[in-house]
């Protein structure tokens, strides 16, 4: 199945954008990306790789008003996630390609995308929850867990697939709205950025499928419930299924010990965890993470 992959970034997150698509490339050899970049570099080139198509936010459709107020109104952060439905709707119609994948830039592949490839033949929207294993009895530390992951959102929209069709288009404006109008992150208020609302999309859409590899987001929030190991040139999540991509959420490579500068969770706490993160950040040093993750958010706009 013919598919490509899709990104939203502000300049400060090109080293984690080529580290992120070289991991994509060697598991899948020269996939297309299209990429959103907020604040590209004036009369500057970007090195991403062959079959990369870069792209502003005029050119997916979004006029000088309407981002002025956005950059006014909303941090990098709520606008990257408010273009992130734009950007799809817009590819829905210009790309290629009939399946495409959303990712952040914090994701790194370590095996092919087969499982994902295998349920869009029968999805329009691919989802992937944070969570996957119900515990009857569980303690009072995971039930606190499980309601912190309640507040966030059933799933976690570091990756998402699609496939051209009217239901998919509906999903896309219906999410793509709510993000016009409530990308907060107010948890009072029921907000956490684009992701909360996805929620509702399960039941509101036919062609909604939860993804429940559990080698598919490998993250802070579910390592409790995905033993990672390493054997015959693999790594492997539960001993059954190839770990797919890690999501490397908050992470700093210049942390040592930690996972996440805001988690408890130590690096020689897991199986694997410190082999996985050094490969890691020796490759986000490789492309330049120590000069680019200082790059300040500096969008422009060419319409008069």
């Amino acid at each position: 199945m013919e598919f490509a992959v899709f990104f939203v970034i502000t300049r400060n997150r090109l080293s984690f954008l080529n580290t992120t698509l070289e991991s994509l490339r060697a598991q899948h050899p020269g996939l297309r990306a299209y990429v959103l970049i907020l604040d590209p570099p004036l009369g500057g080139s970007l090195e991403l790789g062959e079959n990369t198509l870069t792209l502003n936010v005029e050119q997916i459709g979004v006029t000088k008003r309407e981002y002025v107020g956005l950059l006014a109104a909303h941090s990098p952060f709520e606008i990257a996630c408010i273009m992130k439905t734009r950007l799809a709707r817009f590819l829905l119609v210009a790309a290629a390609e009939n399946v495409l994948f959303y990712c952040d830039t914090d994701l790194y592949f370590f095996h092919p995308l087969t499982s994902a490839l295998e349920t869009m033949k029968s999805a329009g929207i691919l989802l992937t929850p944070h969570l996957l294993t119900r515990l009857l009895k569980p303690e009072r530390e995971q039930v606190l867990h499980e309601a912190k992951i309640n507040l966030a959102g059933i799933f976690n929209l570091g990756f998402f697939g699609m496939k051209k069709g009217d239901e998919t288009r509906q999903f896309i404006d219906w999410w793509s709205h709510r993000t016009q109008l409530g990308c907060k992150r107010n948890l009072d208020q029921g907000l956490y950025d684009d992701q909360k609302w996805l929620d509702f999309g399960v039941h509101l859409f036919s062609e909604v499928r939860v993804h429940k590899d559990p080698g598919y987001n490998v993250a802070n929030w579910n390592l409790s419930e995905r033993r990672l190991s390493y054997r015959a040139g693999r790594y492997w999540v539960n001993e059954t299924l190839p770990l797919v991509f890690f999501h490397f959420s908050r992470f700093e490579p210049h942390q040592n010990e930690k996972l996440s500068p805001f988690l408890d969770i130590k690096l020689n706490s897991h199986n694997c965890l410190s082999e996985i993160c050094a490969q890691y950040s020796a490759q986000l040093m490789h492309h330049d993470w120590l000069r680019s993750h200082r790059l300040a958010f500096e969008p422009t706009f060419s319409q008069s």
